[in-house]
């Protein structure tokens, strides 16, 4: 079986589908300090943003490079 991974935005689509999920089932959303947070009982957590080393085209072409080769 042959591994295709030919999208170089595949990690990042894939991030920004959880987080609309997440946005979908809760509307308490806040921003403090260019983060976002959704309100569970009461209880701010952040919304993670994607790794810097996912959005770097050098890192994420070696890495796309190790999958192929795995």
């Amino acid at each position: 079986m042959k591994f295709i991974f030919n999208n170089e935005n595949y990690l990042e689509k894939m991030h920004m589908n959880l987080i609309d999920q997440i946005k979908s089932i809760n509307n308490e959303i806040i921003n403090i300090n260019e983060n976002e947070y959704i309100i569970i009982n009461n209880k701010n957590y952040i919304i993670p943003k994607l790794p810097e080393a996912f959005t770097n085209k050098d890192i994420m072409d070696t890495f796309i490079q190790g999958i192929k080769r795995s």
